[in-house]
């Protein structure tokens, strides 16, 4: 199994440059893979689940060209569909966006398909999603991480997306749904509403008429170091000039800001922490689910009584991220209670550096890696097993966050 062995760092001051966003780009590309004219996307997320939908749409007969990091569609899809009888095979990977938006893309077409998906993957809910496709009238077969799916659907009445355990579902929906997009509606849509508003943001632009996209900066990725640096230094994000209302995680900036946190915007966005922090923290998670590992962590060593809320949609992601952090915190005897009935973790902050080098064996989970290296920077090193999936996001975390670190 692969490890990275990671040593403390006392300061921190760095400049980043940071990856740009897959939530962007994988809507990006499933749009302007089913509007009938060239589309041009500049600055695409060069992330495993971006590459990995890029992958799956050549094989269905999208012409891409790529040059650099900025691509361009020039056909669309279900008129590119290849002739024949025969099965169309195709394996993804275990993101969650990539599988469920093209699985539902495929719906548009009359050939059958095979995806075969990530088994972890396949373990996660997605039960909601082929309900509905079935309902608008695909053909689905699901053996374990193989799905079959043969349209064409018929969106031609109003439909429900049940979105208890993801909002991804209803986004899949709406993408493909294009002018129809008003007949899908959601219920229990309690989570990452702000992924949808991004979603129908986009929609708004297709329809009218736009074909040539920039893909900003990705803010979950940035926020490993926004947090690292409000505990131990200053960090510059080249080229990141302003908030992006369509990331939730960008409004870390705020919760940053009400510890003292300073910030400023021009060309770049320059951050400098200013510790010792006081103050007690009460944040609603629901909609900043991607953000929680890492707010688990700046709690953890911020001196006063902190509750985060609204934490249960983090058992469906690519791992149980709830049980990860809770092993993390007990690794590092960080004071906390969770309760589970109020769907709230408590933690009692400013808690002290640990002395002990742990071994983490990681589960394929991007975020908890992540998560997990900050705790190691900050107390006294250690070593991460598997780590290499952070290239899910963030391909180049251990080389911008500017640790020393030993690959095996």
């Amino acid at each position: 199994m692969e490890l990275i062995k990671i040593h403390s760092k006392h300061t921190f001051s760095k400049v980043v440059s940071l990856p740009t966003s897959k939530s962007h780009t994988n809507r990006l590309l499933i749009l302007a893979s089913i509007y009938d004219k060239k589309i041009q996307i500049q600055k695409y997320s060069n992330s495993s689940d971006s590459l990995g939908l890029i992958d799956l749409l050549e094989q269905i007969g999208l012409k891409i060209s790529k040059s650099n990091n900025d691509l361009e569609i020039s056909n669309s899809f279900p008129s590119c569909e290849p002739e024949g009888e025969e099965l169309i095979k195709l394996k993804s990977n275990d993101g969650g966006t990539t599988n469920r938006f093209i699985f539902s893309l495929l719906s548009l077409g009359k050939r059958k398909y095979e995806l075969e998906v990530d088994e972890n993957f396949a373990s996660r809910p997605n039960d909601k999603l082929f309900e509905t496709l079935k309902k608008l009238g695909a053909k689905i077969e699901i053996n374990g991480n193989f799905w079959k799916i043969q349209g064409p659907i018929n969106i031609d009445k109003e439909i429900q997306v049940d979105c208890e355990k993801s909002s991804q579902f209803l986004s899949s929906l709406l993408l493909i749904a294009k002018e129809k997009r008003k007949l899908i509606q959601s219920i229990n849509l309690d989570s990452s509403t702000t992924y949808v508003e991004l979603t129908n943001y986009y929609l708004d632009k297709f329809e009218n008429g736009e074909d040539h996209f920039y893909v900003p900066h990705d803010f979950s990725s940035a926020s490993y170091l926004m947090a690292f640096a409000a505990l131990r230094g200053e960090v510059l994000f080249e080229g990141l000039t302003q908030l992006d209302e369509y990331q939730a995680d960008s409004k870390f900036l705020y919760v940053l800001e009400s510890l003292g946190v300073q910030y400023k915007f021009d060309k770049n966005l320059f951050l400098k922490g200013n510790p010792p922090y006081q103050k007690d923290l009460e944040i609603d998670c629901s909609n900043y689910i991607d953000l929680t590992p890492t707010l688990i962590f700046l709690c953890s060593y911020i001196e006063g009584k902190h509750k985060l809320k609204n934490l249960s949609n983090l058992k469906y992601k690519e791992s149980n991220r709830l049980n990860e952090m809770k092993l993390l915190l007990d690794m590092y005897e960080i004071d906390y209670l969770h309760d589970e009935s109020k769907d709230i973790l408590l933690i009692n902050g400013a808690n002290k550096i640990s002395e002990a080098k742990f071994e983490y064996y990681a589960p394929d989970d991007h975020r908890i890696i992540m998560t997990a290296a900050l705790f190691m920077i900050h107390n006294s090193g250690g070593t991460i097993y598997n780590y290499t999936s952070v290239s899910k996001s963030f391909p180049r975390f251990f080389d911008e966050i500017g640790v020393n670190v030993e690959e095996s």
